[in-house]
């Protein structure tokens, strides 16, 4: 890399772009920073591109997109995790197993209490992704001007925001997404950036990724969390919570008001059995061809 080619819009598309973790971005700051670290700063007019009489130090710099590409990171463990739990397709339903880059579980290890959680954690970087496009109008309402109405995702190429803004501006929303991180422990393996190449992070989630609770455990462990939150996170909990539970109230639900009971991956300690198995128990050799059935306990 050529750090004098770099200027200020590109380093802030750059930023944008890893905020919402995107590999490629993330392997950019992992091989740029390293350089920004060791370098010193070259401020003269004939070479210095302006972004330089905005930074300290190009040790600042580094520094700067090492904390953006390490939230960058978790950002993207959370899109595999979702991606991970998230569902089962017609080509996973004949394959037990996949690779780490495909990022599924396995077909025995489903769980529709996981699946729930997941869709819930990728409701939650949507949501962060659309308060991400709004930096733009932030920026302008501080600096008290006229609001851009074009999002910073769409116009990222010509914006007048700079890196520290960027930064700055998208604190908050980083830490509510560390503490998603938290909750998903993923937090740790993203400490590993930019030492760690994406390949050997990818490797350790998927090891997180099988040993992360399941099923009523899961249910367990999020009520853990909630019990002891701090105010500020508590939302993030409870909702995190109930959206896990649904599956489970779906299958009380159905059980009470139309008396049959779904669980294709057998979570719940719930097993449905037929008329017909219960005389055959009860007296031998005798059959009974009523279809009604019954659940037990």
């Amino acid at each position: 890399f050529q750090i004098s080619a770099f200027q200020e819009p590109s380093l802030v598309r750059l930023a944008i772009n890893a905020l919402q973790g995107v590999d490629s971005s993330l392997i950019t700051i992992q091989n740029l920073s390293p350089i920004l670290l060791f370098t010193s700063a070259d401020r003269t007019p004939r070479r210095s591109p302006e972004f330089w009489t905005r930074s300290s130090s190009t040790v600042a710099l580094g520094n700067l997109l090492n904390s953006i590409g390490q939230f960058g990171c978790i950002i993207f463990l959370l899109r595999r995790l979702v991606h991970y739990f998230g569902g089962i397709s017609e080509t996973e339903k004949n394959s037990k197993t996949t690779s780490i880059f495909d990022g599924n579980c396995t077909v025995l290890d489903r769980s529709l209490i996981n699946q729930a959680f997941a869709i819930s954690v990728g409701k939650i970087i949507e949501g962060y992704v659309s308060a991400l496009n709004t930096l733009s109008a932030s920026v302008s309402l501080r600096r008290l001007s006229k609001i851009n109405a074009e999002g910073c995702l769409s116009a990222v190429g010509n914006s007048e925001i700079t890196l520290l803004e960027v930064y700055l501006h998208t604190a908050g929303l980083r830490s509510q997404i560390e503490a998603l991180g938290n909750i998903c422990k993923v937090n740790h393996l993203a400490l590993g950036f930019p030492v760690s190449s994406l390949e050997e992070i990818c490797s350790e989630a998927q090891m997180e990724f099988t040993a992360f609770p399941r099923n009523a455990a899961l249910i367990s462990f999020l009520y853990a969390q909630l019990k002891v939150a701090d105010p500020e996170n508590c939302g993030l909990l409870k909702f995190l919570f109930l959206q896990s539970c649904e599956p489970y109230c779906g299958f009380i639900r159905s059980w009470i008001f139309e008396g049959t009971a779904s669980d294709p991956y057998n979570e719940f300690v719930v097993e449905s059995i037929t008329k017909n198995s219960l005389n055959a128990s009860a007296d031998v050799g005798v059959v009974s061809w009523s279809p009604l059935a019954s659940d037990r306990v």
